[in-house]
């Protein structure tokens, strides 16, 4: 979405019709193959971790670095917002929105399900069940519930709060907030390929909290109430 002069929202075509042509791209071949692209993900899933986890690791490192870097600058002091304007929400609400939208289900189920995952089977030819795989376990987990993650959500959220509430510009786009980098081309189809990404990385990544969260509530209300697992209780758990 984004408004127009008139401050009105409306969907930006371009941006809307670039994500769908993404999505149907991935999700097409998965519906009329689903044997095949299962394979495919997984085999490509295998070749991203094993070649890319050290980047992964390192980039979480920099944005916990970078961003307590910032916090301490002389740009920690930068005020989000007017000279007189006010919090919307109290501490306890803010903090309690960012904590569901930020973690949810996710703390629910693969919390305690990762170190156990890790466990038994653990990466870099440690074997499974051993006191090394334990200590993996136990050690790597920390990296998914610690800072890192909220330094990865932090990392797009400042340059949008700060172009929606100190630059006053319209719309909660990133490539609105990066108009300081792409200068006229944020407007232009540079602006739009940023934003169709990161379209694609919302819809992936409420995919994926979905696919993990309707199956456990499913199982819990099956097993609760006495009702037979199922397709069709999948589906009403997810549309309630």
């Amino acid at each position: 979405m984004k408004k127009d002069m008139e401050g009105g929202d409306h969907v930006d075509m371009r941006v809307f019709a670039l994500s769908m042509a993404l999505l149907a791209g991935i999700v097409g071949p998965l519906l009329l193959f689903p044997e095949s692209s299962s394979t495919m993900i997984a085999a490509a899933f295998s070749f991203t971790t094993d070649r890319f986890g050290w980047l992964y690791l390192a980039a979480g490192l920099a944005a916990v670095v970078f961003l307590v870097g910032l916090a301490f600058s002389r740009y920690g002091n930068v005020r989000l917002g007017g000279s007189t304007d006010t919090p919307e929400f109290s501490y306890f609400s803010w903090i309690a929105m960012i904590f569901c939208g930020g973690i949810g289900i996710a703390i629910v189920n693969w919390a305690w399900v990762e170190p156990i995952y890790y466990f038994t089977g653990p990466p870099y030819g440690v074997a499974p069940k051993s006191q090394a795989a334990a200590e993996w376990a136990l050690t790597y987990g920390q990296f998914h519930w610690g800072l890192t993650p909220w330094a990865f959500y932090c990392l797009p959220a400042i340059p949008i709060a700060y172009s929606m509430y100190v630059k006053r510009q319209m719309g909660a786009r990133l490539s609105v907030a990066a108009r300081g980098v792409l200068g006229r081309h944020a407007d232009g189809w540079w602006g739009v390929a940023l934003d169709a990404i990161v379209v694609f990385g919302i819809v992936g990544g409420v995919a994926t909290s979905l696919g993990l969260a309707v199956p456990l509530v499913s199982r819990l209300a099956s097993g609760l109430f006495g009702v037979q697992s199922s397709f069709a209780l999948d589906m009403g758990m997810l549309a309630l």
